[in-house]
């Protein structure tokens, strides 16, 4: 870091806001949906709604620089998705795993890295005339991740929580069933 203030900003960026996120937004969010239960599924897209929206505040930020509202709102939109779409995938890992800590370093090395550069698509950049291979590569790692990802065979459930999921399901169901007897 060139001054006290990147050093700050990187400590920020890399290892506070990752490990805060995660232990508020996957650890102590997902169980609680996970008891009332909700689905795998349903949580690892509801649990990122709430991760999405709490972004959404850097929009007053770039507001109060005097940024173009319609700019704001584009930029703000889109972060907003792929926030939500990370916290789908961090959400989805942490109930696969069990782990913060291993949703925390996803989450500092996703931030490390950014969104993937895609200025190669631009005739004047030195890759362009690779530019077929790159997007194809882009495409095959994404469709590979998602498949392997989902793979339940490669990352089977922690113990604790397939209890977990198992007890608030049967008592779902229980629940259920009480609800339709005290109806008839």
């Amino acid at each position: 870091p060139d001054s006290k203030h990147e050093c700050w900003q990187n400590l920020r960026n890399y290892i506070v806001a990752p490990w805060t996120e995660e232990v508020i937004f996957r650890g102590c969010m997902i169980p609680p949906l996970l008891a009332s239960g909700l689905s795998v599924l349903q949580v690892s897209l509801l649990a990122p709604l709430f991760f999405g929206v709490a972004h959404v505040h850097h929009a007053m930020t770039r507001l109060a620089n005097g940024e173009r509202l319609s700019s704001v709102l584009l930029i703000t939109t889109f972060q907003f998705v792929y926030t939500c779409l990370f916290g789908s995938y961090a959400s989805y890992a942490f109930i696969r795993s069990g782990s913060v800590l291993a949703v925390t370093m996803s989450h500092s090395f996703c931030n490390w890295m950014g969104l993937p550069d895609l200025s190669f698509v631009q005739i004047r950049h030195p890759m362009y005339q690779y530019r077929i291979i790159l997007l194809s590569s882009f495409l095959v790692g994404t469709f590979a991740f998602k498949w392997f990802f989902k793979t339940d065979d490669l990352l089977p459930l922690p113990p604790r929580l397939a209890q977990m999921i198992l007890f608030s399901q049967q008592s779902a169901t229980s629940n259920d069933t009480v609800n339709r007897l005290g109806n008839n």
